[in-house]
């Protein structure tokens, strides 16, 4: 019998941000606000290369599709939260989080379309994890 890693099942990404945390959200789940799979999955690829997770570090990205907070968005480095505003399918970026209690270091972000998350919040998490690389927290 095969490893988890011959069969595709494995990835040595342990504290990197594609080891994250996410919800089932809005594709099996009655309750959420939005889709949580579609963003994780989004990140993941945009984030494909170990070379490049292991120059970021340990990162930990939570994803959670609405306020219930299944995926413990709160308490990540990053947190997503999928919100809906007017019927559209929004998510708002926190910084900063960690599961001590609150602090006055965690910065919440305006929400954004998922559209946005996807193409250009990529680009903005990479510059951001870049930027606090050097620091203990983000």
């Amino acid at each position: 019998m095969g490893s988890a890693r011959d069969a595709g099942l494995a990835s040595a990404n342990v504290r990197l941000l594609t080891d994250m945390v996410a919800c089932p959200g809005g594709d099996f789940c009655a309750l959420t606000s939005a889709r949580s799979i579609p963003i994780a999955n989004a990140i993941a690829e945009r984030f494909d290369a170990l070379d490049g997770l292991n120059d970021i570090g340990d990162v930990d990205l939570h994803i959670s599709g609405c306020i219930s907070s299944c995926g413990h968005h709160h308490s990540g480095h990053i947190g997503i939260l999928g919100v809906d505003k007017d019927g559209d399918e929004r998510y708002q970026v926190t910084l900063g989080g960690s599961g001590e209690p609150a602090s006055h270091q965690t910065r919440r972000g305006a929400t954004m379309a998922s559209k946005g998350i996807r193409k250009n919040g990529a680009c903005r998490l990479r510059s951001r994890l870049h930027a606090a690389a050097h620091q203990e927290k983000l």
